[in-house]
């Protein structure tokens, strides 16, 4: 579900204030036929404001997973959420890290895009798990970009800790 369904147009922003955003996404989850769910994932803009604050008092999750790449600006962001889920009696059940990294395509060596410790240090210190890596890879965007996520293969994470 996406507030971008109900749009006229793609182009369109949607450009909402507190107490709206609240009333927005409270009548999204009340009025979606989600039938049943094992999970549900809400996929959020960084930061702590009104969104994930509705989120975790109407809902009440099991748990959070934050997403975040391996960047120090991204890190700084990530401490915020995990102040957020303590202050708001959250469990974390852990981090993905996306665009971890990348296989060459010609030699088929991992190369780490990025910083390669930042999440860990993160997780160190707050004693979470980094619980997938995800690699900037073809198969994924193309898959994404043609809305067919869902048939990326099973076993393609290997570093999955869930």
């Amino acid at each position: 579900m996406s507030v971008q369904f109900l749009l006229p147009k793609d182009e369109k922003s949607v450009i909402l204030r507190g107490p709206v955003v609240g009333s927005m996404i409270v009548d999204m989850l009340r009025f979606t036929r989600w039938d049943s769910l094992d999970y549900l994932f809400i996929d959020l803009p960084p930061g702590t404001g009104d969104a994930p604050l509705v989120i975790t008092h109407y809902l009440k999750p099991d748990g959070l997973i934050i997403v975040s790449t391996p960047q120090e600006l991204a890190a700084f962001v990530v401490e915020k959420a995990i102040d957020f889920s303590k202050r708001t009696n959250s469990r974390i059940i852990g981090i993905i890290e996306n665009m971890s990294y990348m296989i060459c395509p010609h030699c088929n060596k991992r190369i780490n895009m990025f910083k390669g410790d930042v999440m860990e240090k993160l997780c160190n210190k707050y004693n979470l798990n980094i619980i997938a890596k995800v690699p900037i890879d073809n198969e994924i965007l193309n898959l994404s970009d043609n809305g067919m996520i869902e048939d990326l293969k099973k076993d393609y994470f290997k570093e999955v800790n869930i």
